[in-house]
Formats: C-alpha cells, sequence, structure tokens
C-alpha cells in the first residue's frame, strides 16, 4: 500500500513537473515572439547606416539563435537588388522611400537605421506570422525612417568613386607597388631608358587593373599570396633602403669588395633581366594581379555591373576612371623624381662649365642624392609593410 502511495506521489510530481515546464516555454515562446521567425534584411557594404545595423542585426541573432536571417547585399548583387526592387513593390512603398537598409518579415517592413533597431525586436516579441516575407503579401504595414538609395547607380558618382579610389590608392597593394617602381627608378641610370621603363611599367599596371574591373581575372582567389608579395617586398626594402643608407656615407665601393666576385656578376644578371622589357612587363603585370585585392568595395560594385550587359556603358568609363585615380601615387613618384633628375643635371653643367670631369663628379653626386633619398622612403614604407 505504501509502495502504491509511492508511486502516485512520484507520478503526480511528474505531471506537475511536465505543467510548469510546457507553462514556461509557451511563456518564453510568447515573450520572444517565436524561435522561427522569418526576416529578409537588404543592406550594403557601402551604405554608411547598413554598418551599424548589420550590427544590430547579428546581435539579434545571438539573442534568437533560432531566428531565420535572410541578408541580401544589393550593391554587388544584381539579382539581390531585382529582389529588393520587386518587395518594395508588392510592399506598395513610395519611390521616395525605397531605401535602405530595409528589412521585410510576413506584412511587415521597416526602411532605414532608426526605424529597424527601434522596431524590429518588438514586432518580433508580438509577432504572431512566422512566414518568410512573400511578394503576394496584402495590406502591409510599416514604417520608414532616414536611409540610404538602394539604387547603386545613384552612388556612383564621380566625386564617390575619387574618395574611394584615392583610399585604393595608399592601401598595401598600391604601397608594393610604389616600392617597385622607386626600385626602377633608381635602379636605371640612363634618363630615356628609366621614362620608358617606368611608362611600361604603369600601363602595365593599369591595364591589370582595367581588364580586372572588366570581369578578367575575377575568378582568382588572392588574399594569401597577396599578403606574402606585400610583405615579402616590404623586408626586401627595408633592407635595399638601409644598405643603400649605409652606402651614401661610406663608399659603394668598400662594400662591395665584401661581396664575393660570382655573386656581382649574378647580382649584375639579374639586375639587368628585372629592368629588360619582359622583366618590367612581368613586374608590373604580377604586380597589379597580386595588389588586386586592396581594390575597395566600389571596384568591385563596378565589376559586377559591367557583367550585366545593361550597366555596361555606365560601368566602363567609371571602371577607367577609378584605375586612372588610384595610380594617382604610382604617377605622381615618376614625374616627381624625372623632373628632379631634369633639375639636378641642369645644376649640373652649370657648376661643370663645360668640364668633362666636373660634369660627371657632380652627376654622380646628385644621382647618390636622389638614391639615399628614395632609399629613405623605400625604407619607411617597408617598415609600414611589414608590421601594420
Amino acid at each position: 500500500m505504501v509502495t502504491f502511495r509511492i508511486i502516485g506521489i512520484a507520478v503526480l510530481f511528474i505531471l506537475l513537473f511536465s505543467t510548469f515546464s510546457l507553462a514556461a516555454n509557451t511563456l518564453d515562446t510568447s515573450v520572444t515572439g517565436g524561435q522561427t521567425d522569418c526576416v529578409y534584411y537588404y543592406f550594403s557594404k557601402d551604405c554608411v547606416s547598413c554598418t551599424a545595423t548589420s550590427t544590430f542585426m547579428n546581435k539579434l541573432i545571438i539573442k534568437n539563435p533560432d531566428l531565420n536571417l535572410q541578408q541580401f547585399e544589393v550593391y554587388q548583387n544584381a539579382q539581390n537588388a531585382a529582389l529588393l526592387k520587386s518587395y518594395f513593390d508588392s510592399y506598395n512603398i513610395p519611390e521616395s522611400s525605397r531605401n535602405i537598409p530595409a528589412v521585410f518579415t510576413g506584412g511587415t517592413y521597416f526602411i532605414g537605421e532608426k526605424a529597424i533597431k527601434g522596431l524590429l525586436e518588438a514586432r518580433l516579441e508580438e509577432n504572431e506570422d512566422e512566414s518568410c516575407p512573400s511578394l503576394a503579401a496584402q495590406n502591409a504595414v510599416g514604417f520608414v525612417g532616414i536611409g540610404e538609395t538602394s539604387n547603386v547607380l545613384d552612388t556612383l558618382t564621380f566625386f564617390n568613386v575619387l574618395g574611394d579610389a584615392l583610399k585604393d590608392s595608399v592601401k598595401q597593394g598600391h604601397l608594393a607597388l610604389l616600392l617597385l617602381l622607386m626600385v626602377l627608378l633608381i635602379t636605371i641610370k640612363d634618363q630615356e631608358m628609366m621614362i620608358k621603363r617606368a611608362v611600361l611599367f604603369l600601363v602595365t599596371v593599369y591595364f591589370t587593373h582595367l581588364l580586372f574591373g572588366m570581369g578578367l581575372f575575377s575568378g582568382i582567389k588572392l588574399f594569401n599570396a597577396s599578403t606574402i608579395f606585400y610583405k615579402t617586398i616590404g623586408v626586401f626594402a627595408a633592407i635595399y633602403g638601409t644598405i643603400s643608407i649605409k652606402a651614401f656615407f661610406t663608399s659603394y665601393r668598400v662594400m662591395l669588395k665584401e661581396i664575393p666576385q660570382e655573386i656581382k656578376v649574378n647580382l649584375k644578371i639579374f639586375r639587368n633581366a628585372i629592368i629588360s622589357i619582359t622583366g618590367v612587363f612581368i613586374l608590373g603585370f604580377m604586380g597589379g594581379i597580386l595588389s588586386l585585392p586592396d581594390l575597395g568595395n566600389k571596384f568591385v560594385t563596378l565589376q559586377n555591373l559591367f557583367t550585366e550587359s545593361s550597366f555596361k556603358v555606365s560601368a566602363f568609363p567609371m571602371i577607367i576612371y577609378y584605375s586612372l585615380i588610384s595610380m594617382i601615387p604610382l604617377i605622381a613618384l615618376f614625374a616627381l623624381v624625372h623632373f628632379i633628375k631634369e633639375e639636378l643635371e641642369n645644376i649640373a653643367e652649370d657648376k661643370a662649365n663645360d668640364n668633362p670631369h666636373k660634369l660627371q663628379v657632380w652627376t654622380k653626386y646628385h644621382a647618390r642624392i636622389v638614391s639615399v633619398s628614395i632609399s629613405s622612403v623605400m625604407l619607411v614604407i617597408g617598415l609600414i609593410l611589414i608590421f601594420v
């Protein structure tokens, strides 16, 4: 008899515990609005207010692990942009309010950072419709705040592209290209040859980037290789700069005495190969390829637009413009060194007074001045690439 009572009490306790657990789960579901709410989030990496909104959405996922959040980048993906337009049409959102960031749930929409951050979570808590947003939505309601244009073409003004291209021009990839150009400017003593080789290098890099913007090389994954490229060029520049600065205060002849003859011959062969037409072309092409990962989001957006036949005419001039602007530091360096060398040659001729020996002495001295100046810059940039 006692045994039956114990069993009965145990069964009653289990039933009560199960009831309370079920009630707690039901209460929790009512508070959180369910763990299977479906949300479509439209944004862009180039949209300033989308950055804070994306952070908010990531936190929302952490709080609701089972939340069905689907994210769509609209500036770099034409299909996502077309899908967003379809939802704008379906939800009867006015043309003036069709901005990003934008969020759609079953029968509800929020546009703009403040609207999403201020109202979405509360909407999910009271939402009873866990279905994903439908293009057949009826009587959709929502809130429209301040956002940014969802039309990527509106963001591709000459001024906006100028800003992004200038930022890219001082990234690691272009700094490495700058160092390669400096090597050519120092190594080639003949002024005419220096001009031809530098122009070849610049044109090769430019067209490599231009072809990438037109879709060529887009499938190449170079992030790891590019990092190795930056660091390797940085180490080389730091070593070369240090040696050149030391040589300025001593003498190349003193330093060369310590180098075995066989190494001198090999270095000369290597130097001649680098400054040859083929060598400069390969240097420019490989440098251009390995610097591609540093090109910014707007350049990738232009590339994606160019692959869409309806946007080729709009995108191509911008790709040309972007590629040219990102080359400004390289072009400026070449122009500056060429100008300085010409001015120093004129100064040497004035000081020589038609004396060939004096002209040779002054020319060599000025060449060393130019060399140590460029080498000092190389040392600084090399250290930046190594440690940044």
